[in-house]
């Protein structure tokens, strides 16, 4: 069978989320058990008000259950922004985060890429004032080359001739190809530098940008929901995350600290990413923010399409040490519902909500950057937050113009 890679990612999806459901899937089972047994019990009365009744309890239970997931949904005293959400900040940010997909892609096809994002196609004159820092990377097990490998042997060997005894031949020499493939993985023969994200800086602003998933290696880690503990370098405790966000953002090369404490400590440091890059971006803000003090109050978060990374402790935290955190999401969006609330400790999103609605009839182009842009660029996202009506910092300064 011919090997597709995206409908492989957008399964592994789908899969990843089903077992990060596991544990909500079982509770709702046990809900419609009982919601069963209360009706069949019920409906073997012959008194119609019984079963009314029986119909009322049943409804509770949903009920109930809704109740719940609204209060883990509800984070209670977070601290909110200082500084109004900036449009014409968000399409700068969402344009570096396609040119982030874009280095890495780049790279993949031609291994002796540096880096540079003056040569990639996105790369236009709104940008040039800033100046490339560095490239994070991360090293990583490319899972596609071994499969590529192994299909390329496989055709390879179809392709002989059909006698009993080649046939013989070919089933050992395939059965040899996938052991030495097994054994190189179990080597890392295949490990190699990707690269993740980029640092820049202008004398205006610094932009810390992480990019989106790309390899099968980064969708291992987005199904890996389980909750660990966040170790924070004051010793407080704020919460569990997402153990397979947290693995990622601490592979990064350069470490985003190190950099961080190089940057002019005066002027904005915007931290943004691109689903998982947002969940990256997410994490890393938090740990600037408590290694490197100086730049805390300069560090504003915008991230785009993010899954939630933490729970309710975290998110509180968060939002102390970072006020000015804003999420841009597609409401017909699918990745910024998973993991799923009820999960572990439950989970939870960071920042002011900015939605848009833009239903292409697809998941992954509900999902993409290109969406995000176009409607950034429209102007299509309005503040979702609960109980409150904002605008823009840029819509203030048109309604300010004479």
């Amino acid at each position: 069978m011919k090997f597709n890679r995206r409908n492989f990612l957008w399964t592994s999806l789908g899969a990843g989320t089903a077992i990060a459901a596991s544990q909500e899937h079982l509770r709702l089972n046990a809900i419609r058990q009982q919601q069963e047994q209360n009706q069949i019990a019920r409906s073997s009365l012959s008194d119609e008000i019984s079963l009314i009744d029986a119909a009322y309890a049943s409804e509770a239970d949903w009920e109930d259950e809704m109740a719940r997931r609204r209060q883990l949904l509800s984070v209670n005293n977070l601290t909110p922004p200082v500084l109004p959400y900036s449009r014409q900040m968000s399409q700068r940010l969402i344009h570096f985060c396609k040119l982030s997909v874009q280095q890495y892609k780049t790279n993949r096809k031609n291994p002796g890429y540096k880096g540079d994002i003056r040569v990639l196609p996105s790369y236009d004159d709104t940008i040039k004032s800033y100046t490339q820092l560095t490239s994070f990377q991360q090293e990583q097990d490319i899972i596609e080359k071994y499969l590529k490998n192994f299909q390329t042997q496989k055709v390879t060997s179809d392709s002989t001739e059909n006698n009993s005894a080649t046939l013989n031949e070919t089933i050992q020499e395939v059965e040899l190809t996938f052991q030495d493939k097994v054994r190189q993985i179990l080597q890392r023969q295949h490990r190699i530098q990707i690269f993740s994200g980029i640092a820049l800086t202008s004398k205006q602003h610094n932009i810390l940008v992480f990019r989106g998933t790309q390899t099968q290696a980064e969708w291992l880690q987005n199904l890996n929901a389980k909750q660990v503990k966040y170790n924070a370098p004051d010793g407080k405790d704020y919460g569990v995350v997402h153990e397979g966000f947290l693995g990622l953002t601490r592979k990064l090369n350069p470490e985003p600290v190190a950099i961080a404490k190089q940057l002019d400590h005066t002027i904005p440091c915007y931290i943004t990413g691109h689903s998982l890059g947002a969940a990256v971006a997410t994490l890393v803000a938090m740990e600037i923010a408590q290694k490197v003090p100086q730049i805390k109050d300069q560090i504003q978060l915008y991230t785009f399409a993010g899954p939630r990374v933490g729970s309710p402790e975290f998110v509180k935290a968060h939002s102390q040490l970072i006020p000015n955190s804003y999420r841009i999401v597609n409401l017909a969006d699918s990745v910024p519902l998973v993991p799923p609330v009820s999960m572990g400790n439950s989970y939870t999103h960071v920042g002011q909500k900015w939605g848009f609605l833009m239903q292409l009839e697809d998941t992954l182009l509900n999902h993409v950057v290109d969406t995000y842009q176009t409607a950034i660029k429209q102007g299509a996202e309005v503040n979702q937050t609960i109980g409150k009506r904002e605008i823009s910092s840029d819509k203030v300064k048109e309604t300010n113009s004479p």
